[in-house]
């Protein structure tokens, strides 16, 4: 029986895969990428990213639903909490960083990344926007005095 293996079809440059090739990377799940807008097709909805268990061909779209779906390969890893209480708390704010962080931070990136130009106007929005988030603030007074999932301890 062969191991599972994984493809992952984002957009190029889209910030979408992030979470899912980071969960498989603090897991130690090797995943391919392929970048061509075709691969749209595989999904019901017709759009990207797309995770597909290639040893079983089966599709995973969204990229919430990819990530969570790699992050609860291995269990013991902790990323999907020890908990369905821990899992809740998880899937809210990585719902939060999708709607919230996820697209305002692309302002920032993009430009750096070479991927679109820099428009200042755009930049001091987004660097406003992102200023006065109040949960960016809760999530740093949440995590004070806890250990990140890579095992550094934030000092409050």
């Amino acid at each position: 029986r062969m191991p599972p293996s994984y493809t992952l079809y984002p957009p190029e440059a889209s910030f979408r895969a992030f979470a899912t090739l980071i969960a498989a990377e603090y897991n130690g799940i090797s995943v391919n990428v392929e970048t061509d807008l075709q691969y749209a097709s595989k999904s019901p909805v017709h759009k990207l990213p797309v995770l597909e268990t290639t040893t079983t061909g089966k599709i995973i779209f969204s990229s919430a639903a990819s990530a969570r779906y790699m992050a609860s390969l291995r269990r013991d890893s902790g990323l999907v909490g020890a908990s369905a209480l821990d899992a809740a708390h998880i899937d809210a704010w990585m719902d939060w960083a999708a709607t919230d962080l996820e697209l305002p931070a692309t302002v920032w990136f993009y430009p750096v990344a070479g991927y679109m130009p820099f428009n200042p106007v755009a930049y001091v929005l987004t660097t406003t926007c992102l200023s006065c988030c109040c949960c960016c603030s809760n999530l740093e007074v949440l995590l004070r005095g806890t250990y990140t999932i890579v095992g550094m301890l934030i000092h409050s």
